[in-house]
């Protein structure tokens, strides 16, 4: 059986987070794996994202500006043991009754290059192979020519 596999692109702030919750919860009642993210707001300036797992079982603030850590995301420092272990749990091993959510492919320490040999890194590869239906969310820049 082949999955059938869903990428959302789009710039920041058009909505492509809600659309996976609103698509989750319509799902009530199927088994949904994987995490979200949600930007953590100081008025109109942007401090950080959290993350979390998508059956609730963890969760917290995965990237901050005022987070000191080894691994960055531009400004935001980054606690990539939370990272590390959300996608583990939601991601490995894979259940194919499962509907999988990722929300921001290539969003925090895997997009690093010397991260890119990481378990989790390539957890998100074999899960794109993998017979399971996946939706994935990514930052799309409308001016960049395809």
């Amino acid at each position: 059986m082949t999955a059938t596999n869903l990428i959302v692109i789009g710039p920041s702030g058009i909505g492509k987070s809600m659309l996976l919750a609103r698509v989750a919860e319509r799902l009530a009642g199927r088994t949904i794996r994987g995490f979200n993210s949600a930007s953590m707001w100081d008025g109109d300036r942007r401090i950080g994202w959290r993350l979390d797992a998508c059956d609730d079982s963890d969760g917290g603030v995965f990237a901050h500006r005022d987070m000191t850590s080894e691994t960055r995301m531009g400004s935001y420092g980054t606690d990539s043991a939370l990272y590390k272990r959300i996608v583990l749990a939601q991601l490995m091993p894979i259940d194919t009754n499962a509907i999988y959510f990722i929300d921001e492919i290539g969003f925090g320490p895997e997009s690093s290059p010397r991260l890119t040999r990481q378990p989790w890194h390539s957890s998100i590869h074999r899960l794109r192979s993998s017979p399971s239906p996946a939706t994935a969310t990514t930052v799309g820049h409308p001016s960049r020519k395809r």
